[in-house]
C-alpha cells in the first residue's frame, strides 16, 4: 500500500513538472517565433490594405432621416 501511494505521488510531482516544463518552453517558442515572423515580414506583408481607390459604399435610396421614421423601426 505504501508503495503504490508513493509511486503515484512520484508520477504526480513528474506529471507537474514536465508539464509546467514543457508549456513553458511551448509559450516562449511560440511567442518567439510570431514575434520573429512579424519582425521579418511586417504588417504590410502579412495584412495588405486596399488597392482600390474606389469605394464600395452605395447610397442609401429613400432614405428620409426624420423624427417619425427613427421611432418606427423596422
Amino acid at each position: 500500500m505504501k508503495f503504490k501511494r508513493f509511486i503515484n505521488s512520484y508520477i504526480r510531482i513528474v506529471q507537474q513538472i514536465l508539464i509546467t516544463i514543457l508549456l513553458t518552453v511551448l509559450y516562449f517558442f511560440g511567442i518567439g517565433i510570431t514575434y520573429l515572423i512579424l519582425l521579418v515580414f511586417k504588417r504590410k506583408f502579412i495584412k495588405p490594405g486596399f488597392k482600390k481607390e474606389k469605394s464600395y459604399w452605395k447610397k442609401a435610396v429613400d432614405y428620409n432621416a426624420t423624427l417619425e421614421n427613427s421611432m418606427n423601426q423596422s
